[in-house]
């Protein structure tokens, strides 16, 4: 433990998929590099630095959608709600509530309900997804996970923002005509913090998406943060029979990553029966999301040449 620096308790909650415990504290989650086993419930007592601590608070304020010395606040500048392609805070709420009143549920939460990088992940996404398009957050938290959020009416103003945000959500994935975007905001645990995946799609334009051989082409992007990678953008082009992918990052990414993310792909479309190919590139600044802030449309222009 540091000296002359500040100290914080800490309850174990549940662990992340790499099995690194998962703590609660008053700055929110937080994990330990390196340790393992600790149960849950397990007291655990940390040394900050002042500067980490001030970190601590800032980190703890971007996770939950928060601006700067605003403790209490859900909206961001001018009023407005913050950008549910950013952060969800009434989960990152929700959570938070769960691991002090029932670690167990907000461990079966983690675990069964929110996404996180894995062989499960596909599953997970469409599972949140399916919860979008019925509207109900029971149905995807689960009926014991809503009560204990709800009170013994099984209602709060908690449990009311969850489903206002996820009817908000929806909206983006349906209210899209024709052959326009429609973007999906999916939580994901990485590990160590709370994340938005932005998951965008557009079926095939009246001109076409794709070539004679491999005919029109559904788009899609998705777009996310990453604790150890940064930011991270696969934009995806699927024809029939074919689908290229490119894996775009801020910083070129290591050899082995790439070796691993080739090999992935690859016999991922061999066993589904697709060609195609990944490509990796690298710059500061990535092409424009299909959606802005307040959710006008605007174009991302392909960079896979049909």
């Amino acid at each position: 433990m540091p000296t002359g620096g500040a100290t914080i308790t800490a309850t174990v909650v549940g662990s992340t998929a790499a099995g690194q415990p998962l703590l609660q504290t008053s700055f929110g989650l937080v994990t330990i590099p390196g340790a393992q086993g600790l149960p849950v419930g397990t007291g655990v007592t940390l040394g900050l630095s002042p500067s980490a601590l001030g970190n601590a608070e800032a980190t703890a304020r971007a996770a939950l959608g928060l601006p700067p010395g605003n403790a209490s606040g859900t909206a961001a500048a001018g009023g407005q709600p913050a950008s549910l392609g950013r952060a969800w805070p009434a989960l990152n709420e929700a959570f938070v509530q769960l691991s002090q009143t029932n670690p167990a549920l907000a461990q079966t939460l983690l675990q069964t309900a929110i996404p996180q990088p894995g062989p499960q992940l596909a599953g997970a996404l469409l599972f949140f997804m399916a919860a979008l398009r019925g509207g109900d957050v029971r149905s995807w938290m689960g009926d014991q996970t809503a009560r204990a959020l709800g009170g013994r009416d099984g209602r709060s103003p908690l449990l009311s923002r969850l489903s206002d945000d996820m009817g908000q959500m929806t909206r983006t994935g349906t209210d899209a005509a024709g052959n326009e975007w429609r973007g999906f905001y999916i939580p994901l645990f990485d590990g160590r913090d709370l994340q938005q995946i932005r998951l965008f799609m557009r079926d095939p334009t009246e001109e076409g998406d794709g070539n004679a051989e491999g005919g029109s082409g559904h788009r899609f992007l998705i777009d996310l943060d990453l604790s150890k990678l940064g930011a991270l953008q696969l934009d995806g082009l699927a024809r029939t029979e074919r689908l290229d992918l490119i894996v775009r990052t801020h910083r070129a990414l290591p050899r082995d990553i790439k070796a691993e993310i080739v090999r992935l792909f690859e016999e991922t479309a061999e066993r589904v029966g697709l060609k195609g190919q990944v490509s990796f590139q690298a710059t500061p600044h990535f092409p424009p999301l299909p959606f802005v802030e307040h959710n006008e449309i605007i174009e991302v222009h392909s960079e896979i040449e049909a």
